[in-house]
């Protein structure tokens, strides 16, 4: 009876060791490979992130001088707005040859703003920084991940936006027509003054907005 069980079990492990041990070397064969299949993922997901980051950062560099510059003129634009409230303010169109009092504070800091400043010069600095963006995006753009190329475009929309207001802001004749037919009106009435300095303001905004680094 010993001898036929010992016989019995050898058989077994004959006839099935050949195929548990092939299973088993499948099993680590299989673990090995998605061990293998996980560190390249990973190491492709690293290495993406870099190329992301680097092209952002690269961007940034590209762009500082533009950025720097818009900044300032943000900066300006909103010490322009700080103005001690008064009962008159005298506005003076130097290109014109035009200077008269205001009641509205509104109109005064928007007549400052177009009468002091080159705006034009700003629109320049804005086209310069937005073709920059886009040579950067159109050569660079398969390095970028979603959420990056949003925040590009986030950005060129930012600088469109900001150029047409630029142009506006720059035609120093429709500011000056503006304030002069408002500023005839009473404070109450002046809706095209609110409506321009509302403007300004979200000029102002966008400025500030674009000029900010990709990468936080």
């Amino acid at each position: 009876m010993i001898i036929g069980s010992q016989v019995t079990e050898h058989s077994f492990l004959y006839d099935h060791g050949v195929e548990l041990f092939g299973a088993i070397v499948t099993l680590l064969a299989f673990l090995l490979t998605f061990a293998n299949i996980k560190r390249t993922d990973e190491r492709l997901e690293q290495d993406e992130k870099k190329r992301n980051i680097k092209t952002l950062k690269m961007i940034d560099l590209a762009t500082h001088k533009e950025r720097m510059s818009i900044q300032q003129w943000a900066s300006i634009f909103r010490k322009e707005g700080n103005v001690a409230t008064q009962e008159k303010y005298n506005i003076l169109f130097s290109n014109y040859n035009m200077n008269f009092e205001t009641e509205n504070k509104k109109a005064f800091i928007v007549g400052a703003i177009a009468n002091k400043y080159q705006i034009r010069d700003l629109e320049v600095e804005l086209t310069h920084y937005l073709e920059i963006i886009k040579d950067n995006l159109n050569n660079n753009h398969v390095n970028l991940s979603l959420q990056s190329l949003e925040r590009v475009n986030e950005k060129i929309s930012y600088l469109n936006e900001a150029i047409n207001y630029s142009k506006w802001f720059g035609d120093t004749e429709v500011i000056c027509n503006i304030i002069i037919a408002d500023t005839r009106l009473p404070i109450e009435s002046q809706s095209e003054i609110e409506k321009t300095y509302k403007e300004y303001k979200n000029f102002n905004n966008l400025l500030e907005a674009s000029s900010k680094d990709l990468i936080d």
